[in-house]
């Protein structure tokens, strides 16, 4: 769930959020159409997030993730 420009950026570029939750009765029109466009047009930044997908992904596999060994 976004509420605004920068909860919508991050969700994308640090966590690779593929869904976008918004407040109907919260937003206008107008922010929310610029709240889509931002989450279409930005991209994950990697790096340091991405070990947190790792992560994520291996308890999805059933393994335990502080066990991983990520690479930077």
């Amino acid at each position: 769930m976004v509420h605004d420009e920068l909860t919508t950026q991050l969700s994308r570029s640090h966590n690779d959020a593929n869904v976008v939750c918004l407040s109907g009765d919260l937003l206008g029109q107008r922010l929310m159409e610029k709240i889509v466009g931002l989450f279409i047009s930005t991209e994950f930044e990697g790096g340091r997030h991405a070990r947190r997908l790792g992560k994520i992904a291996a308890i999805e596999r059933g393994e335990n993730p502080a066990e991983l060994v990520m690479e930077e």
